[in-house]
């Protein structure tokens, strides 16, 4: 593809349990266009000082790639707002603590009203529902989305458009069916910035 992501800034959103594949690999092929790729650890207060883990051992910073070149780790206050052009929800069950905090609640519905790209996959579709609800947004139900068959009647039941597709771009929402379908993924959040509103510089 002949994207660009130079001067854009794509923000992966991490807590455990995150599937590690679909962390390492969005960090390499996005940064791999151009985009800073940051990081940003949601942990729960109970979880103190142990590193975030993924599904398969993998923690942040990533052991085989460590941060810099490639991506950087910022908390979710030190997140620089107005510069972001993307926020990305991984897939595995990293979406349970991710839909528990408020401030990513919070910085999801900002993100829709200043038209950036959000982008979720598999399983981390089910927290556009958590948002809808609490921050009083229309994202799922004005969208449609593909996602995990296993959370096909969670949606349904949020009024949700369910589409069984490797990937969806509806506008500035860009969602992933799985895992497998990484690379569509991918390829859909980058050509969904490439048209969005540009955050400033």
């Amino acid at each position: 593809m002949n994207t660009s992501l130079e001067h854009k800034t794509i923000v992966i959103l991490v807590a455990d349990h995150f599937d590690d594949a679909s962390v390492l690999y969005p960090a390499l092929y996005w940064s791999g266009l151009g985009a800073k790729v940051i990081l940003s650890p949601v942990t729960l207060p109970q979880k103190g000082d142990k590193p975030i883990t993924g599904l398969h051992g993998t923690t942040i910073p990533l052991p085989s790639l460590p941060a810099g070149r490639r991506y950087t780790v910022v908390s979710l206050r030190e997140l620089p707002m107005d510069k972001i052009d993307a926020v990305v929800i991984p897939g595995g069950y990293a979406v349970d603590t991710l839909r528990q905090d408020k401030k990513v609640q919070e910085l999801l519905a900002d993100c829709d009203d200043r038209g950036r790209v959000i982008g979720a996959l598999g399983l981390g579709v089910q927290i556009l529902i958590t948002v809808d609800f609490s921050q009083n947004t229309e994202i799922l139900k004005t969208h449609k989305v593909t996602a995990a068959p296993s959370i096909s009647v969670e949606i349904t039941q949020a009024k949700g458009r369910m589409e069984n597709e490797p990937a969806m771009i509806d506008n500035n929402l860009v969602t992933g069916r799985g895992i497998e379908d990484l690379p569509e993924f991918c390829e859909g959040v980058a050509l969904a910035i490439e048209q969005a509103r540009p955050a400033r510089r």
